[in-house]
């Protein structure tokens, strides 16, 4: 009898235990051939606000992308807005572990992408959103950036066509810069002071309260981030500018993605195929729909032409020399690069 009772206890620890193992978080469940299914839910990090239009067309069709190709196994939690980690140090938080994929631009991290530094500096007309993508694309495979061996670049496209906003003025030659405040991301700082200007860098979050209260005049910044970022409520003037561009990457953790099932790395290789094409649409469409709602949204806001070009540009062509100067002597082929980059522009 004792020995019965001493069998029935050990079923029963038998029982718990399995009852136990299959309670680990939701993170792994059993497939029909009996091999473990794991699922992640991968922490994101957005710059721009939740219902934006970028929300729309880039990552809710990624977040459905990967979940779709994923049977349900891959989902994006989604901190909008710079919640999670601020516009420019995404990267770095993936590299710590706070975040898992995200949206940065890679001329954010100043010294770290030399290539891409110099494809950010001004004074060469890549073209519009396609083109400057296409063109982005080929120039990634043909000068290769090393730091980028610790994530998967999921998506790299056009940021769109930038230009300068104004709240007081328009701006339309080199003489109007002179003393201005304006913020400015990193790599076209030295552009800005070049041309007298007094640039800062300011996440693109913080730019309609600078001026509102007047701590800025202007910004340099796509169109699209202006409806995005209600900025034509505190400004008046936008002056597209076509010698200056640049590009924005959704990258993810390299050890994570190694860390993955072999079939999950092949959904997130396949979405990385797919992505760039998503990019340009969303960029297009955000460029048309935004001068459409902005003059609905600011009946007194105007877009300038700009009558200097050749000024601004003679400002930038001594700062692309120093860039491939700067990446010759780091041992990469910064003069090879620069001429790259230049049979490539539209005149």
């Amino acid at each position: 009898m004792k020995k019965g009772k001493k069998i029935l206890c050990l079923a029963l620890v038998f029982v718990l235990v399995l009852s136990l193992s299959a309670c680990g978080g939701g993170e792994q469940t059993s497939a029909p051939g009996g091999e473990s299914e794991e699922s992640y839910v991968l922490k994101f990090s957005a710059n721009d606000p939740a219902g934006s239009l970028y929300d729309e067309m880039v990552i809710q069709p990624l977040q459905q992308k990967l979940q779709e190709k994923s049977g349900g196994r891959l989902t994006l939690e989604i901190y909008y807005s710079s919640s999670l980690a601020k516009q420019g140090e995404v990267l770095q938080s993936i590299k710590n572990g706070t975040v898992d994929m995200g949206v940065d631009i890679l001329t954010m991290n100043p010294g770290q992408y030399p290539y891409t530094e110099l494809l950010g500096t001004p004074g060469i007309n890549l073209g519009d959103a396609e083109a400057f993508t296409l063109t982005t694309l080929e120039y990634a495979k043909a000068f290769p950036e090393k730091g980028l061996e610790d994530f998967v670049v999921i998506a790299r496209f056009s940021s769109g066509a930038f230009g300068i906003l104004s709240a007081d003025k328009p701006i339309t030659k080199v003489s109007d810069l002179k003393g201005m405040s304006l913020r400015s991301s990193p790599n076209f700082i030295p552009w800005w002071s070049a041309m007298g200007a007094s640039p800062t860098f300011i996440p693109m979050g913080d730019i309609y309260e600078s001026l509102k209260l007047s701590v800025i005049k202007g910004a340099h910044t796509t169109v699209s981030g202006i409806y995005a970022f209600k900025l034509q409520e505190v400004a008046d003037y936008y002056t597209p500018l076509t010698m200056c561009g640049g590009d924005q990457v959704i990258a993810m953790s390299r050890p994570l993605y190694d860390s993955m099932p072999a079939d999950l790395q092949q959904v997130i290789d396949e979405v990385c195929e797919e992505m760039p094409l998503i990019g340009i649409d969303f960029v297009k469409a955000a460029e048309a729909d935004t001068m459409n709602n902005i003059k609905k949204s600011n009946p007194n806001f105007q877009f300038v032409e700009l009558e200097d070009v050749q000024g601004f540009v003679d400002a930038a062509i001594p700062l692309l020399e120093e860039k491939a100067e700067e990446l010759n002597s780091k041992g990469l082929e910064g003069t090879a690069a620069l001429e790259w980059l230049k049979g490539r522009a539209i005149e």
